[in-house]
């Protein structure tokens, strides 16, 4: 008995083997039959690793992890994502390899996966002479791609030094001409799913295609990425994480991001504009003026007073104030109250109202103070969000966070969404 309870202890203390789906035999094996394949059948074949990305079931994505490894033709890949129209496959994207999954390689090893790649392919692309393209989307994102247009499928292999390689994968002719106009906005007029929707709820919103970050704090690329796709783009979020220099762990500066984003706009195709800009997180009157009001309602509520002073040192230009310790130590409920005094919270709204009525969704950056909900942690969190509705009787504000499908259509109070604003950003074609 007592050799029966070892061994099974042994057993449990194994590691369960990794579920495994290689999508060469299972997918691209099928040549033209590829685009009758519908997500349905893929589901059970993956062994779990596909996921709907929306309640639509017009995507699925899967990637590798501790439970779950993906392959391609034998080779490891990192994360495949799937477009569906009318429950049929109509475009494919695997990423080989990806920096915010796998880390940063080396060039030596990141050459030597890309040359494995080639021969992969080369058996489905026999006789087809690849076409090659380049593509730079800001001072530090340039892509490299070779396109192959078959009878089949068009193929592109792309790639950018150390941060992915992806093929993609259309339907014969449906590729963009090149990789550099597959990154732009659409800039075409929009189309009738582009109209905003209405719910029995009276929630008026738009349908935003869902991108899954999954665990890479990449929060604020994969919100660009959306938008642009909503406009006709092809662009993924490892192409803007790289124009953005997003770091896979602590996210993107937005300071940074804000001036690659701006310098990029040419060559994506778009317009960029601040709508609504509070500076209180950044500017000692505006923060002052806002701590005038809550430390006004703290009285009230027999509440402490925060002082700015209390987290500034140096003098004059060597002045310096510890915003982030500051906000952490305001009271949450209180924060909201002062911060519906802000006559900024109108602006907001109407702009909310005013370019969702148009169909074009919002980037909304937002800043959460502990215990605030959806924050469990002591700090202050910040996060890029689509604001992507709004309720025209309530005022509630309908915005979209890029995690999958649990994510596509969530709502909060107005004096909640505003008093989490740090920017309201439209980003729409030119």
């Amino acid at each position: 008995m007592k050799k029966l309870l070892q061994f099974a202890l042994l057993l449990l203390a194994l590691p369960l083997a990794a579920a495994v789906f290689d999508l060469g035999p299972t997918l691209f094996n099928r040549r033209a039959g590829i685009w009758k394949t519908t997500g349905k059948e893929l589901a059970p074949l993956s062994g779990g690793i596909l996921k709907y990305l929306d309640s639509n079931e017009t995507g699925m994505r899967g990637a590798s992890n501790n439970n779950h490894q993906l392959y391609f033709y034998g080779q490891k890949a990192d994360e495949v994502n799937l477009s569906f129209r009318e429950g049929q496959l109509k475009q494919l994207t695997l990423f080989i390899y990806n920096r915010g999954d796998s880390g940063v390689l080396s060039e030596k090893n990141f050459q030597a996966i890309l040359r494995e790649v080639n021969a992969k392919i080369a058996p489905l692309v026999e006789g087809i002479t690849p076409e090659y393209q380049n593509a730079r989307v800001g001072e530090r994102a340039k892509i490299l791609a070779k396109a192959w247009y078959g009878k089949d499928f068009d193929l592109v292999l792309r790639w950018s030094s150390s941060e992915y390689i992806a093929l993609d994968l259309y339907p014969p002719g449906a590729s963009p001409d090149s990789v550099r106009q597959g990154i732009q906005s659409g800039g075409a007029e929009k189309a009738p799913d582009h109209s905003p929707r209405l719910d029995e709820a009276g929630n008026k919103f738009l349908l935003v295609p869902m991108i899954d970050q999954g665990k890479k704090e990449y929060a604020l690329a994969a919100a660009i990425a959306r938008v642009m796709r909503y406009y006709g783009s092809s662009v993924d979020l490892h192409v803007i994480a790289q124009l953005l220099q997003s770091d896979t762990r602590f996210g993107t500066d937005p300071f940074y991001a804000a001036r690659a984003l701006s310098s990029a706009r040419g060559k994506l195709k778009i317009r960029l504009d601040d709508l609504v800009h509070p500076k209180i997180f950044e500017n000692e009157s505006e923060c002052n003026r806002m701590l005038a009001d809550y430390n006004q309602f703290a009285r009230k509520q027999k509440s402490r007073t925060i002082r700015l002073e209390t987290f500034a040192r140096g003098f004059d230009d060597n002045r310096v104030v510890d915003y982030i310790r500051l906000f952490e130590s305001l009271d949450p409920g209180i924060y909201v109250l002062a911060r519906q005094r802000d006559h900024d919270i109108r602006k907001f709204e109407k702009y909310v109202r005013e370019y969702i009525d148009r169909g074009a969704p919002l980037l909304w950056l937002t800043v959460t103070l502990p215990r605030m909900p959806g924050n469990d942690e002591a700090t202050l969190q910040a996060y890029s969000r689509i604001i992507s509705g709004y309720n025209p009787k309530t005022g509630d504000i309908i915005y979209t966070d890029s995690r999958g499908v649990e994510h596509e259509k969530k709502i909060m109070p107005l004096r909640e969404a505003w008093a989490i604003t740090a920017l309201l950003v439209r980003i729409e074609p030119r």
